[in-house]
């Protein structure tokens, strides 16, 4: 898929600019504070409805403007033609596809799917287990409204057993039902999340090898309460468990078996990767798996995901990044931020400059590799 166009009315420090974007790579150069990374977070707010900035969507809105509204025109790769709209306000949003209201945001985000990399995925490997699900959980929620509904549920389902299990006067009976509906409506997110774990674990260390020239030993781990994840009855190792762990949830009154509890973990040479790599190492691999991420998209869904790529080749050497360069996928749409073009300049590939000042485009031009 591509992203054809998009028009920006009060959003960020974009008063009102229309960018007509490349089918390949989109370069944004300009000096830090202009506005670069603000359009990179207007492109994947329309992907994912949320900002990988900011919790509340208020601060997206251009200060003292009553509302913000952001319009896209995709491609898809069925040569399908989309019109995505969103309208920010301080009370919400109203959300558009094909002129026609949207009333979830769960539907809106199916229609246009990213791979999106900033300076705080760094912080991947050193970050909480929750932060790690959540990204989980973005990719696969975006590939499957079943995934998602099962999400929502299993955390619904969790919250009523907490509750039950802080109240004094507990009905046995009604734990065990809400045990056996808890591990029901998580089978299909833990089915989902190996999936995605198993893919990436064939994909990434070829990746990290093209760019790089090393061969280490890559593997992510998916650390679950079902013992054995390649065992198609996880439904019986999760009743055990959970029986296991009745007194424990009892003494502790709260859920401490389940998917809420389960967390990501990446080995380099065997070894846990925070505990050794350099910050360059984290951010080649942390490359690899986005490319690979990207690659588990397309497979999945059939559209090929659009790049987002904010400050990418900090901490990388003038090899690295012309190897990543050459790694990423040449049908794909691409969009980078930089303070520099001289990384790019040997690129053999055509690609679309624009240069960013004070939320304006000064200038577009089209340059051939």
């Amino acid at each position: 898929m591509k992203v054809n166009s998009l028009s920006l009315l009060n959003f960020r420090n974009y008063e009102k600019e229309t960018f007509e974007f490349y089918e390949g790579l989109n370069l944004f150069i300009g000096r830090n504070g202009q506005g670069k990374t603000n359009l990179l977070e207007a492109l994947s707010f329309m992907s994912s409805m949320r900002s990988f900035r900011v919790n509340q969507e208020r601060y997206l809105i251009a200060e003292d403007k009553a509302y913000a509204r952001l319009e896209m025109d995709l491609e898809t790769d069925r040569k399908g033609l989309k019109n995505l709209v969103v309208l920010l306000q301080k009370q919400g949003k109203s959300l558009l596809v094909n002129r026609q209201p949207i009333l979830s945001s769960k539907d809106f985000i199916t229609h246009l799917q990213v791979v999106l990399f900033t300076p705080a995925d760094m912080n991947f490997f050193d970050d909480s287990p929750r932060t790690r699900r959540r990204e989980l959980d973005v990719i696969c929620g975006k590939l499957s409204p079943l995934y998602l509904q099962h999400l929502l549920l299993t955390n619904k389902l969790i919250r009523q057993r907490n509750a039950l299990l802080k109240n004094d006067q507990m009905d046995v009976e009604l734990l065990e039902i809400l045990t056996e509906q808890v591990i029901d409506a998580q089978l299909l997110v833990i089915q989902l999340r190996h999936r995605l774990i198993t893919f990436l674990n064939q994909e990434v260390e070829k990746i990290y090898h093209n760019i790089t020239g090393k061969s280490p030993t890559i593997r992510l781990v998916y650390k679950s309460d079902v013992e054995d994840l390649n065992h198609s009855d996880y439904k019986t190792q999760l009743q055990k468990r959970m029986k296991q762990s009745t007194r424990r949830d009892k003494l502790l009154k709260a859920t401490t078996v389940g998917i809420q509890r389960d967390d990501l973990e990446t080995y380099y040479d065997d070894v846990l990767i925070s505990n050794i790599a350099s910050q360059g190492q984290k951010r080649l691999v942390i490359l690899s798996i986005k490319l690979a991420l990207a690659k588990f998209i397309e497979v999945s869904s059939k559209q090929r995901p659009i790049l987002i790529m904010d400050d990418v080749f900090s901490e990388l050497d003038g090899y690295h990044q012309k190897r990543f360069m050459e790694m990423t996928p040449a049908n794909t749409q691409i969009f980078i931020t930089t303070t520099d073009y001289k990384p790019f300049k040997e690129i053999k590939r055509d690609h679309m400059v624009f240069e960013i000042e004070a939320g304006k485009v000064k200038q577009r031009r089209l340059i051939h590799g």
